[in-house]
């Protein structure tokens, strides 16, 4: 099978740890398909000019050809999925040349999937997108939530990546037969459960610290400033308490500089230590030294940094949303809050904190469930899919060869 994966969230020389979750996956299904990466890079001159270029990643594995994909900054973001189009279209079209585009496999409903269904259009290919959380979102927005619907119509498949997406997708008109629930893994050689007091030595924590660790990007959507709020009010009660915030700067820039303002506004600033963007081993050294994880996200798919964390045996405090029930079936592995209060959040950490939990059985959840099992679950789906796809028929007609809907 010769598949082309389309994302704009994927590791790069300046950003190595970006869109690792999307990497893993296609790093497994690469070793069961001939598939190739298409890691599209948005720039605009002087605004955002591109950092590296356009390189050839063959070297990498699975093997990655980078793109500049125009785009506007911060506005007419109805647009992006065109720009998408249009960077998609000359690259697939030269590997088409080669046999090497059986179909396109897009990560995101927008803008990758609302580009690549146009470019499988033009090319008569079989396309397939990956809902991993933030399609939500993009409903909001009345242009870019015509072109996200419409992409999911037209379709040959829709993976995703938790249960609520699955809902959501059904709820706004898509077939469901057209969709498959295949959850993200963990890479357990990282992170697993291991000895919390030698992480604790290592890190130079006290062993009667009240240690809370949180991982996501410093972006407002995964909640960095409600966590303070939650700590300011929690420090009042809790002795010897730290947070580690995990996650380097994204595309809002002024948003870290805010945390750090808030956090001294607060008077927790020496209580809590923004880590940057970490390796993996050291992110489940941190996981693995922690009390409490703890994300105020407003919006989920299935969120890697909450099944690292409980890979590494740690409970979980986080937001009812997306995919997050599911992980953490509360009380067994966490407790949930409503997104958006600080001050439910404090008073659910606190319960959490005070609780016993049994780490080796957190441990133990998805721990026979791997990035291969979810290649080969994939591989399945886009297999079926095609079976299933009417030979080529007319352009009026609603599904064609390429199983894109017209």
């Amino acid at each position: 099978m010769r598949i082309l994966s389309v994302s704009t969230d994927y590791p790069g020389p300046d950003q190595p740890r970006r869109g690792l979750f999307v990497k893993r996956r296609l790093a497994a299904l690469a070793e069961r398909t001939d598939l190739t990466v298409l890691h599209l890079r948005p720039w605009f001159p002087v605004l955002r000019p591109a950092r590296s270029g356009e390189a050839d990643g063959s070297g990498e594995w699975p093997p990655v050809l980078r793109k500049r994909m125009f785009y506007l900054p911060g506005v007419l973001k109805g647009w992006d999925s065109y720009w998408v189009e249009r960077a998609v279209v000359p690259s697939a079209s030269a590997l088409d040349a080669e046999g090497r585009v059986e179909l396109i496999d897009a990560h995101f409903g927008y803008p990758e999937g609302a580009g690549c269904v146009r470019a499988a259009i033009r090319l008569d290919r079989p396309v397939f997108i990956t809902m991993r959380g933030l399609e939500s979102q993009v409903l909001a927005h009345h242009r870019r939530r015509a072109q996200l619907l419409w992409a999911l119509r037209c379709c040959t498949g829709v993976i995703c990546v938790a249960d609520s997406l699955r809902e959501l997708a059904v709820r706004h008109g898509v077939a469901p037969d057209k969709i498959r629930v295949i959850p993200n893994a963990v890479d357990r050689d990282t992170f697993h459960a291991d000895d919390r007091a030698e992480s604790r030595r290592a890190l130079g924590v006290e062993p009667s610290c009240r240690l809370i660790v949180s991982v996501g990007m410093l972006v407002h959507g995964k909640g960095h400033h409600l966590l303070l709020e939650a700590v300011a009010k929690l420090s009042r009660k809790q002795r010897d308490l730290r947070v580690v915030i995990v996650g380097g700067r994204a595309h809002e820039p002024s948003y870290p500089d805010r945390l750090r303002r808030m956090a001294d506004a607060l008077g927790v600033g020496p209580l809590v230590r923004f880590a940057g963007s970490l390796p993996p081993g050291d992110v489940a050294r941190w996981l693995r030294a922690a009390d409490l994880f703890a994300l105020a996200t407003y919006d989920e798919g299935c969120c890697n940094a909450i099944l690292e964390a409980m890979a590494c045996g740690v409970p979980v405090v986080t937001t009812a949303v997306g995919g997050n029930a599911e992980l953490v079936d509360p009380p067994l592995r966490g407790l949930l809050v409503p997104p958006g209060s600080g001050d439910e959040l404090a008073d659910v950490m606190e319960q959490a904190l005070d609780r016993s939990w049994d780490r080796q059985a957190i441990a133990s959840f998805g721990s026979d469930y791997t990035w291969a099992d979810v290649a080969r679950r994939t591989e399945a789906f886009f297999r079926s899919a095609m079976a299933g796809v009417p030979g080529a028929g007319s352009h009026d007609s609603a599904p064609v060869g390429s199983g894109v809907a017209r």
